[in-house]
């Protein structure tokens, strides 16, 4: 399973290898990325990259919210920025994928 972006600078797009068709970035929810794939934020001024606990996340949002308005309420950890963080995909649980 792997996530691929092409497209344009004004518009990308990912592919999940799911049964999701191909949807822009900004319409992807988090019930579109599968459970095996690793969640992280980023930080646009400090350019730290750190871990988002997913379930908690979709428990307080649902499963079915955008990532774009999410991303919105990220805070990083390092510097504290609080504006223009987004999410990003860290890694992949192999344990999963190997079974």
């Amino acid at each position: 399973m792997t996530a691929q972006s092409a497209g344009t600078k004004s518009e990308r797009w990912i592919r999940f290898s799911t049964p999701c068709q191909a949807r822009p970035t900004y319409a992807i929810s988090f019930r579109d990325i599968p459970e095996t794939y690793i969640l992280g934020g980023r930080c646009i001024l400090c350019r730290h990259v750190g871990p988002v606990d997913r379930h908690r996340i979709e428990k307080r949002h649902g499963a079915g919210e955008q990532q774009s308005y999410v991303g919105r309420h990220l805070r990083c950890l390092a510097c504290g920025n609080t504006v223009r963080n987004h999410f990003t995909v860290v890694g992949c649980y192999l344990t999963r994928l190997l079974t």
